[in-house]
């Protein structure tokens, strides 16, 4: 288990700034050494081999961040520093298991996870909190079933991953108050994988 506590001075911050062109609204994103912020929080990770085949492994993280002072040369709509801090979910996780099965001259591995991330900002609007575009909360289940040599040289495997189909952000933001850009991540899928070692 790890603990930290972070402080941050002059802290770059990426706003998206509302601007005209010919006429017409249109938006810049930003940067600015704008902000001062403490980020604290704990990690922990755990593996257990319950008997010899059987590896079991968690990750736990818990964070806390906020801003202590948040400042731009172009005057905000709102208090910029009353938004949680971008890209810093609170909870974050994992659970993983992998089965091993010696078979003579070949080694069968069966793993099955599951990853969390917490909702969190992604693009902060320096006009009004509502233009501010988040990441929704995901948690991903991923499995897999391998075919190896004893000396780990080769390899196939079959892979599942997303296997509730999930559908979640992996970028996200307000253009021009009008409409949302984002970008999803990998839907359900399946795979076969052929591997060797040199």
């Amino acid at each position: 288990m790890t603990a930290f506590y972070v402080v941050y001075t002059d802290l770059q911050k990426q706003i998206v700034v509302p601007i005209t062109v010919n006429g017409q609204p249109n938006q810049v994103t930003s940067f600015f050494n704008a902000a001062k912020a403490d980020v604290k929080g704990i990690e922990a990770e755990l593996t257990a081999l319950p008997t010899p085949a059987l590896t079991l492994r968690a990750v736990l993280g818990l964070q806390d961040g906020k801003y202590k002072e948040y400042n731009t040369p172009i005057p905000a709509g709102y208090n910029l520093a009353s938004a949680p801090l971008d890209r810093t979910p609170k909870t974050s996780g994992s659970v993983d298991a992998t089965y091993r099965v010696d078979a003579g001259k070949l080694v069968w591995s069966f793993n099955a996870g599951a990853n969390y991330v917490s909702e969190n900002l992604f693009t902060q609007s320096i006009s009004t909190p509502a233009n501010n575009s988040f990441l929704n909360a995901r948690t991903l289940v991923n499995a897999s079933i391998t075919l190896s040599d004893a000396a780990n040289k080769y390899f196939v495997r079959a892979a599942g991953r997303n296997l509730g189909d999930k559908r979640y952000r992996t970028a996200s933001q307000v253009v021009g108050g009008l409409w949302t850009f984002t970008t999803y991540g990998e839907p359900q899928f399946y795979g076969l994988e052929l591997g060797a070692k040199f």
